[in-house]
């Protein structure tokens, strides 16, 4: 028998906070999308207290292959009300696919205080990437938009549709734009993570912009800095021959070529 896809949120348990948004419950199908279609649907146990920030289906393919939900707070609701939101699939390849968190349970909690965000580089780099340290004093999301210094400098929220678009990075890109985000679901949490795909010896700027879970976005941080060198040499050489190759003779030449002077990947 065919092993089923495992899918699932990163939480079985979401707290919306009055006059607040839930974090994205991300579903993520990049590592195996499906051939056809496959759609999940969410259902409210309590449309009170709860309801859909935006869409209540998603639907998937091998092009779109992620998506989330949010839910927000209503006018209705009072700390400790609670519901439960069921996913269900459908569609061409939902046979091929197994739901890991079928059930979440949304809270409704108390909104928070005042919202800060702290970034900093940290050591660990190399010269296709840089990690950064950011530090958040409640649940919220990080996004960032990377790219080449004095090509684009965006908004934050052009950043934001970048990153939740699921903007894909091309290396044909002169500017070489990147963006992405980060979530935190936990006050007081510290955590890292890389950007990646960057060029050896290349200057870059990046602009860290924050959204707290009430949509309070403190002022964005911006960083320039400067990749590191992965000291390539280019190295020159002559081959003569006595006669003319055939083409026979060429394209073992070059196969000897590419076997002798492996180009190993360096991070």
């Amino acid at each position: 028998l065919d092993q089923k896809v495992s899918i699932g949120a990163n939480s079985t348990t979401y707290d919306v906070p009055l006059g607040g948004i839930s974090l994205p419950i991300l579903l993520d199908l990049s590592e195996k999308p499906p051939a056809s279609d496959l759609t999940i649907t969410a259902n409210l146990s309590d449309a009170t207290s709860f309801m859909f920030l935006e869409n209540d289906v998603l639907t998937f393919d091998v092009v779109n292959s992620r998506g989330y939900f949010i839910l927000q707070a209503t006018a209705a609701a009072n700390v400790g009300d609670t519901a439960t939101l069921t996913l269900t699939l459908s569609g061409t390849d939902a046979d091929s696919y197994l739901l890991t968190t079928p059930t979440i349970t949304l809270n409704i909690v108390a909104a928070p205080g005042p919202f800060t965000f702290e970034v900093s580089f940290t050591n660990n780099k190399k010269s296709t990437f840089q990690e950064f340290s950011v530090t958040v004093n409640q649940p919220s999301i990080v996004y960032w938009g990377i790219a080449m210094k004095n090509t684009f400098e965006r908004t934050c929220d052009y950043i934001e549709n970048g990153a939740f678009t699921f903007h894909k990075y091309s290396n044909l890109d002169y500017a070489q734009e990147q963006f992405g985000y980060v979530i935190l679901p936990s006050s007081s949490l510290t955590q890292t993570f890389k950007i990646e795909n960057l060029r050896s010896r290349q200057d870059y700027t990046v602009v860290f912009c924050a959204k707290s879970q009430i949509r309070e976005q403190p002022t964005p941080q911006i960083f320039s800095f400067s990749s590191v060198d992965n000291n390539i040499k280019i190295v020159s050489s002559t081959f003569n021959f006595n006669g003319y190759l055939t083409r026979e003779q060429e394209i073992d030449f070059a196969c000897f070529l590419a076997s002798e002077f492996r180009l190993y990947e360096y991070k």
